[in-house]
């Protein structure tokens, strides 16, 4: 038998676990702050004033904060890369340079 302590207890932790959402569905504060997001920057766009609409503050983003916007991105990019590479190495040079010296491509390498 529970107490009424027990119970208050068990009725609190149920409510602090996250519920579940539909599968696909996006969070609610997610979809709104991506549309304030949006918004913002096609008010903004590339002068300021609203030039260019989102792709204007796209192109102000990589022009005077590349660092933002290729977070950005990297966000639009995939995470999953599909399909196959096949690639072989069937033989490995090492070839010693003395410090200070440089390998150029107009030097062909040397059989030693």
């Amino acid at each position: 038998m529970q107490t009424t302590a027990d119970e208050l207890k068990r009725k609190r932790m149920a409510n602090l676990r996250p519920r579940p959402r539909v599968k696909g569905q996006a969070n609610r504060i997610t979809r709104d702050l991506r549309q304030a997001i949006i918004a913002a920057a096609e008010a903004y766009g590339s002068d300021g004033y609203g030039s260019g609409g989102v792709v204007g503050y796209c192109y102000f983003l990589a022009a005077r904060h590349p660092r933002a916007f290729t977070g950005l991105l990297g966000k639009m990019l995939p995470l999953q890369v599909s399909g196959s590479v096949q690639s072989v190495v069937e033989q490995v040079t090492i070839v010693s340079v003395p410090a200070g010296n440089f390998l150029s491509k107009d030097v062909p390498p040397t059989d030693s």
